[in-house]
């Protein structure tokens, strides 16, 4: 039952993608997963507490509270000791991936999105505590050689309007609506809200948020100081398929060995 909720949630969730360069889904999963799960990834951030590290900035390598707070814990889905959490993990890696690309793909986007049962990584649970800072505006894509294509950010925590946490992203088509901006919940009750800088998304237990890694730049706002707890998620990243130039670009050494050996 819950497959089938995920599979139709993230079947909308792609058309939105493609029209608005963003999707905010409720209720991914449901009642039961949603009040089980977090506890869960708490369990396993005491348990795991030694194996944080602090998040780093892409292209400098180096970490700074004051552009990026988080302390994050990388997940390959495998973890017998914490079920849960590795049962989430392999959702958003295969289920979602898998009805993700074949949407998006059906619906001509470029590059067409890799197919998950050969691309697979980790995914990378993060943890902001309050007044240890935010990250700051940045795209998840870094480059030309950078195959993420679309970011996904599963919350595990609610946060109160007011006490920061907030993901504002600065999608193309963003335009600001005065009705939108006087509107807490946003018009459609997912969301904060448009505003003049951007969509500001609150996190909420269960809901899950894409958007294109290499088009939408995006932040989080530090958590305040009167924030009862931490800010958790979950994030992964749906990758592009190697185009043919790419494959033999990283096929060349390969070859040249192989030839340089054969007599």
């Amino acid at each position: 039952v819950m497959l089938g909720r995920v599979q139709r949630n993230i079947k909308q969730a792609a058309a939105q993608l493609s029209e608005n360069g963003y999707a905010v889904v409720d209720a991914l999963l449901g009642p039961p997963w949603a009040a089980v799960l977090p506890k869960a990834f708490e369990q396993m951030a005491h348990d795991m507490e030694n194996h944080f590290t602090s998040g780093e900035l892409e292209l400098t390598g180096q970490s700074h509270k004051k552009t990026r707070g988080d302390k994050i814990l990388w997940l390959d889905g495998l973890d017998a000791k914490h079920p849960l959490p590795s049962q989430l993990t392999q959702l958003l890696q295969k289920t979602v991936g898998a009805v993700l690309s074949s949407e998006l793909n059906q619906r001509g986007e470029q590059p067409p999105l890799a197919d998950t049962s050969g691309v697979i990584a980790d995914s990378m649970f993060a943890m902001y505590s309050p007044c240890e800072g935010g990250f700051v505006r940045h795209l998840d894509n870094a480059g030309q050689d950078d195959l993420r294509r679309v970011s996904a950010v599963y919350y595990l925590s609610d946060c109160s309007h007011g006490q920061g946490g907030e993901l504002v992203l600065y999608p193309e088509s963003s335009e600001w609506d005065e009705e939108d901006a006087n509107d807490e919940e946003g018009a459609a009750g997912v969301y904060c809200g448009k505003t003049k800088n951007g969509i500001s998304v609150v996190p909420r237990i269960d809901r899950l948020v894409l958007f294109w890694s290499n088009k939408v730049p995006h932040e989080v706002i530090a958590l305040t100081e009167d924030a009862p707890e931490s800010r958790m998620a979950l994030s992964y990243w749906y990758r592009s398929r190697l185009s043919s130039s790419m494959m033999d670009e990283a096929l060349s050494p390969l070859r040249d060995y192989v030839e340089g050996h054969i007599e």
